[in-house]
């Protein structure tokens, strides 16, 4: 991975989809001895929450139940 001119880096992808990084998501910045880490600023799990809402969008169908479309969103 390289540092643009800017100071700009790429998050790769499985990165912004595990930790739920989406287009004006927060990160903060921490120094450590050996390099710095990088880390999601989580409001309580709302990133979390909003993922999960945002996987599940426009996929209910009038059909379903209100059981079955509630176990579309469990894991």
């Amino acid at each position: 991975m390289k540092v643009t001119q800017k100071g700009q880096i790429t998050i790769p992808k499985k990165y912004r989809d595990r930790f739920f990084l989406k287009t004006n998501s927060s990160v903060v910045f921490e120094e450590k001895e050996d390099g710095i880490l990088i880390k999601p600023i989580v409001n309580s799990g709302l990133n979390e929450i909003k993922a999960k809402i945002e996987k599940f969008a426009g996929i209910a169908d009038k059909n379903l139940s209100t059981e079955q479309i509630m176990s579309l969103t469990r894991d």
